[in-house]
């Protein structure tokens, strides 16, 4: 089969011979344009004020490249800048006399300025200089005076083409983040080629080589600047994007096709106040319901519900907490989504496995991948609703036919979710499940970006339909010419990949009405590839809300773009059980806090090989501070729930983390509730945050960025995430580094580790122990006896306090009695709703005579209390700890002082 391109030249001809040649397409697109500029034009209006200047492009290339864009050369570029707010502005590029593609700003489900809380009273914290051939800066300003540089384009390349745009700044900082989805170091360090653009990508790292990107579109960056302030830069795009980062300090975008939309978040000293402001842009994050915050166990291997009921009884048996069993593909009739194996799943066992109203109960959480099997009853419905994404290029009957891939089942068509009447299509689907017997708390939504295992699709007009083949294609796999011809030219962007390799075609045209979900008028898959997710994601919450009938829904997915965390959370995707994935994981998990999806795990133990009993009793204690917790491996790899080991110190360290995590499981989820913005209904700002979160001038702290974290900033966690020297001990040396103030240990809330300027202290932990953690002074937190189900938990607490230096601590918790799952749409309506709060805000303050004033205050002056009892305070106070049975009903604000006595009830807010 021919190649993409001329027909006469092969596939293997045609690639660019290494990766060097990404170096020698940037220098034959360097200086081909010249520019004759017109005057810059300036104006305001009630809202903002506008710069834009018009400039001829004009560019003659005799390369290779000329035949694949020259002649698509805008002849105008228009490059336009928009000051929002105060701290807010966008930059938008491209062709001045055709419109290119560019989403939506009054889409309630794409970035939108209208979220924004920023002033417009024109103080500006920054000034642009727009020159008139498109170059331009923008300044940070502060007193009048330009005291550091956010962008600067001067000095570099702008090509605006159809197909292609590439624009540069000089960075101006070593500090660079964001830029995913991708597994690597937290910070981008020396020269790379990053790729960004969802793809099914299989136990893949990436180390700035093309084509090693992973499921997701987030091409913001955050940037901790010179002068000590931070911003963050956002590419509104859905572009297949490559970016070139080098020592030289330039950051170079590739970008193929649309136009250039550049948002910037201006923040000061605090990174999290300006990671709420690009959370807000992009609609911030949605709510779970409670039960997903505890552990879930899955395997693509559990091949009955007997074998499922057989795990959650060895599970029990060691006493550890459960929350969900989850399927792989294994439940369902050869691979086909929406179909239930009967004869290995069992409706009769199935009911015994989700029935909550017996201790063993569970939630059952099933996959669904978005390719839907040919010759199934849940294709008949899809063209009965003809719902399915159509190829641009095989027919039948004269008209289009639904474009084909191949994925597990073999032939699968894709449901177009930008076709409104796909929402009840998916509805009518999860009716399916039902039908047969399956009754799921939420969706474990895969393989959507889109993922298929042929490049573009099937030859649907053939007489004799092409073959499918499996997971591991050829390499290079065929590709036909009539697909993706016009994308051929950034092949750099994919690491010699085409752009459709292991998706389907680009040219592929979705829904395009007035009535669209996501666009309404027709745009090609070229466009709509990164925000098929995003369309899977809305859909699936709806279904999930009227097949449960709860407000609060859970999804999992893979592929994700901005916006997604507003309807989903996200697991990392395929790692391996290595080492290497076990360190890397961290990052993963800090980025996607950036990004806006703070429910992520990784899967804890590795997917794809086997094991080892050190390296899953390592994970699993690292699991339990993971925001999402879910153990899950291959249909090939040995069994790795904690019982599975003869070595028993793993076991051990999974109880002891977990039982741990579950005492502190309500005030974990506090974090998540507490994050509500009323205005934007939705969560922003981050769960778990970097080492230097509170204090980025501590130089040395960022040798530890990869290898601790602070969840809700108020623990440190230390996880071990390397192989002992010396395995026999049982037993690993690791160096902590404790950040700025005091920290105490909290397996025994008394010894205290506190900052040292450029030092870290060792400790060694058993191959058995939970990953060591410290609570912040300062802070205090809400802890109760740990429970088998999230569902158990009562509403008593034990208080942990350790005090500052002025004698305060101060921590938050819920004010609910019931967090039952049957209590979910009261949830919603108490905590997550305009005009509603549940978190109250205890301080705790040093009095004479070991006596202690505990302040009691709504976070909102609609916080509504239910009854909670305090059991037990512990209090650390200038290294002293002391505890008090207290047994305090809390029913509304307020102040009581322990010891309690009868003369020291201070009057009731």
């Amino acid at each position: 089969m021919s190649s993409v391109g001329d027909d006469s030249e092969s596939y293997e001809n045609r690639k660019p011979s290494s990766y060097g040649s990404i170096i020698l397409i940037v220098l034959t697109l360097a200086g081909i344009a010249g520019f004759t500029a017109y005057a810059i034009v300036s104006s305001e209006d009630s809202n903002s004020t506008l710069l834009e200047t018009v400039f001829n492009q004009n560019a003659v290339l005799d390369t290779y490249w000329n035949q694949k864009f020259n002649n698509t050369l805008a002849k105008r570029v228009r490059v336009k800048v928009r000051m929002d707010s105060d701290n807010e502005l966008t930059v938008k590029i491209g062709d001045a006399d055709e419109p290119g593609f560019e989403l939506p700003e009054d889409s309630e489900y794409f970035p939108r300025d209208s979220n924004s809380k920023d002033t417009k009273d024109g103080k500006r914290s920054y000034r642009v200089d727009l020159k008139q051939n498109g170059s331009f800066t923008i300044y940070r300003v502060s007193g009048g005076e330009d005291i550091d540089t956010i962008f600067d384009s001067v000095g570099h390349q702008l090509i605006v083409a159809e197909d292609y745009t590439q624009f540069a700044t000089t960075l101006n900082s070593k500090y660079l983040y964001g830029m995913g989805q991708r597994r690597k170091e937290l910070r981008y360090k020396g020269t790379g080629n990053y790729t960004t653009w969802p793809k099914d990508q299989f136990g893949t790292n990436d180390y700035g080589t093309p084509g090693n990107q992973l499921y997701g579109y987030h091409p913001m960056w955050l940037t901790y600047e010179k002068s000590e302030n931070y911003h963050v830069g956002f590419l509104k795009s859905t572009s297949a994007l490559l970016t070139q980062i080098d020592e030289a300090q330039r950051m170079i975008f590739h970008v193929v096709g649309g136009n250039i939309v550049l948002k910037f978040f201006i923040g000061q000293k605090d990174p999290e106040t300006v990671i709420k402001s690009y959370h807000r842009y992009i609609n911030g994050f949605g709510l779970h319901p409670f039960w997903a915050q505890g552990y879930h166990q899955c395997r693509w291997g559990y091949k009955s519900t007997t074998q499922m009921l057989q795990v959650l009884q060895n599970m029990a048996a060691i006493e550890h907490p459960v929350e969900s069993m989850w399927n792989d593909l294994d439940y369902m009739t050869n691979y086909q989504v929406f179909t239930l194996d009967t004869e290995k799943f069992k409706k009769e066992e199935m009911k015994q496995l989700v029935d909550r109203s017996t201790p063993q109960g569970v939630h059952w959480v099933p996959l669904v991948d978005i390719g839907i099997a040919t010759k199934t009853k849940a294709e008949e419905i899809g063209n009965e609703f003809d719902i399915f994404l159509k190829s641009s290029v095989y027919s039948r009957d004269s008209k289009p036919s639904n474009l084909e891939g191949c994925v597990w089942p073999g032939a699968v068509v894709f449901p177009d979710f930008n076709n409104p009447k796909s929402q009840q299509y998916w509805t009518n689907c999860s009716e399916l499940m039902r039908d047969q017997g399956m009754e799921p708390s939420g969706w474990w939504i895969d393989m959507n970006e889109m993922a298929s295992f042929i490049p573009g699709e099937r030859d649907t007009s053939a007489a004799v339909d092409e073959a499918c083949y499996g997971a591991n294609p050829p390499s290079p796999p065929p590709v036909k010419k009539e697909i993706d011809d016009r994308l051929w030219f950034p092949v750099l962007v994919t690491g010699y990949q085409p752009l459709a390799h292991k998706t389907v075609s680009l040219n592929a045209v979705h829904y395009g009405k007035e009535d669209g979900v996501l666009l309404k008028t027709p745009v090609k898959e070229q466009y709509f590839h990164s925000l098929n997710n995003l369309g899977e994601q809305i859909a699936t919450h709806k279904t999930l809300q009227k097949f449960t009938n709860k407000t609060l829904t859970f999804s999992l997915t893979r592929g994700s773009i901005y916006g997604s965390g507003r309807y989903t959370a996200l697991w990392t995707g395929d790692n391996l059980a290595d080492w290497e994935f076990l360190r890397l994981g961290v990052s993963e998990l800090l980025s996607f806090q950036f990004y806006g999806i703070p429910l992520v795990g990784n899967d804890l133990c590795g997917f794809a090989g086997n094991t080892n009993p050190e390296l899953c009793a390592r994970w699993l204690a690292l699991g339990a501070w993971e925001p999402f917790a879910r153990n899950h491996n291959d249909n090939e790899s040995i069994s790795q729930e904690p019982y599975s080991f003869a070595q028993a110190y793993v076991k051990e360290a999974s109880v002891a983390a977990f039982k741990n995590r579950y005492s502190l499981l309500k005030w974990m989820y506090s974090l998540f509730v507490s994050s509500f913005e009323p205005d934007l209904g939705a969560g922003t700002g981050t769960i778990i945050q970097p080492i230097w979160w509170n204090n980025p001038k501590d130089e040395f702290s960022y040798q530890f960025e990869d290898s601790e974290f602070l969840f809700g900033n108020t623990f440190l966690v230390a996880p071990v995430l390397s192989r002992s020297s010396d395995p026999t001990s049982e037993k690993t040396t690791i160096n902590v580094y404790f950040p700025q103030g005091s920290w105490i240990n909290c397996d025994d809330f008394k010894t205290i580790y506190t900052y040292k300027e450029k030092t870290s202290q060792e400790f060694t932990r058993a191959f058995n122990q939970q990953a060591l953690s410290f609570q912040k002074e300062g802070t205090l937190v809400f802890r109760q006896d740990p429970k088998q189900r999230a569902r158990f938990l009562d509403s008593k607490y034990s208080i942990y306090a350790f005090l500052n230096s002025e004698g305060t601590a101060v921590g938050q918790i819920m004010t609910l009695s019931n967090f039952d799952e049957s209590d979910d749409n009261n949830v919603a309506a108490k905590c997550w709703t305009k005009g509603s709060n549940c978190i109250a805000v205890y301080t705790i303050k040093a009095l004479e005579d070991n006596k202690f004033k505990i302040s009691i205050k709504g976070q909102e002056a609609s916080t509504i209390f239910e009854p909670i009892i305090i059991q037990k305070v512990i209090i650390n106070n200038k290294g002293e700890k002391l505890e008090f049975t207290i047994n305090e009903e809390v029913t509304k604000a307020g102040e009581f002082i322990i010891p309690l006595t009868s003369n020291l009830r201070v009057q009731q807010q």
